[in-house]
């Protein structure tokens, strides 16, 4: 699991987990294939993201290997875990306990029997496994590519679109150039889940260095927002937050132990919101 440490406080660290989600599935997997075809060409949408027709790779890094007792991809088939992969072993000087190999994995999602269900997004559950050790993974699987396209492209509209409304609410506000009426942004810059005009709920990029939309401060009381990280499906809700460090999100954050933050969230595991 990909992991993002916080400082809390200057003195605790709170290992937030980051995965996504999981995949119904359907139909026999070609194992033999994917293992025979390591250099054929792949294609990412991004790290976490595949195309159901297209074959793309996934790179243990959470664990290391004995090249005497390897491991295998299995994805969660209808509940039940099956292997769809077989693995590339690669040294590695770096590993540390359990061997000394990386295994890589060559998977064409709509060859191992996976089913979108008609949907045009759905995720994967995965595991790279000897049966002894285990390393859990997921990844989301696009119908297409023009599909996977049309989303992003609809989610900057409709951010695009919120901005918008926002400031034409401040541009008509009375008093000091901010809605009287308390529907729009107040002060502190929050109106209901937006604050200065953002939804803070989606996917969320988390930036050690450098620059980002948002300093967040993480606190115990008096939080502007209880934040539950999601690891599974879709953050969809106020307060939910489906953590990444690459590709899309709909905003960044850098958290802070110190000095001045944009607003300050607590980390719960319910009861997310304002």
């Amino acid at each position: 699991m990909l992991r993002v440490r916080v400082k809390v406080l200057g003195a605790a660290l709170v290992s937030v987990g980051l995965m996504t989600g999981t995949l119904a599935v359907s139909a026999a997997p070609a194992v033999a294939d994917e293992a025979d075809d390591f250099f054929d060409e792949f294609y990412d949408l991004d790290w976490n993201e595949w195309l159901f027709r297209s074959k793309s790779k996934i790179v243990d890094n959470k664990k290391c290997w004995a090249k005497a007792d390897p491991p295998r991809l299995e994805a969660k088939i209808n509940g039940v875990w099956k292997q769809v992969a077989k693995p590339r072993l690669s040294w590695d000087a770096f590993c540390d306990g359990g061997g000394n190999y990386r295994a890589t994995y060559f998977v064409t999602p709509s060859r191992t029997g996976f089913s979108l269900d008609g949907k045009d997004k759905q995720t994967i559950a995965l595991r790279s496994t000897n049966g002894k050790s285990t390393a859990n993974f997921s990844r989301y699987v696009w119908a297409s590519r023009s599909v996977h396209d049309q989303e992003v492209t609809d989610r900057l509209s409709k951010t695009l679109q919120t901005f918008n409304d926002v400031l034409e609410d401040v541009v008509s506000g009375s008093g000091s150039g901010l809605p009287s009426s308390g529907s729009g942004l107040s002060s502190s810059g929050w109106s209901g889940c937006y604050y200065m005009g953002q939804k803070m709920w989606g996917t969320v990029k988390v930036v050690e260095y450098g620059f980002a939309d948002y300093d967040v401060k993480i606190v115990d009381y008096g939080a502007d927002l209880n934040v539950k990280p999601i690891e599974f499906g879709f953050a969809s809700s106020c307060g939910e937050w489906k953590l990444t460090e690459y590709g899309f999100a709909d905003f960044s954050v850098k958290f802070v132990d110190y000095g001045i933050a944009d607003f300050d969230i607590k980390l719960v595991s319910y009861g997310a919101g304002r």
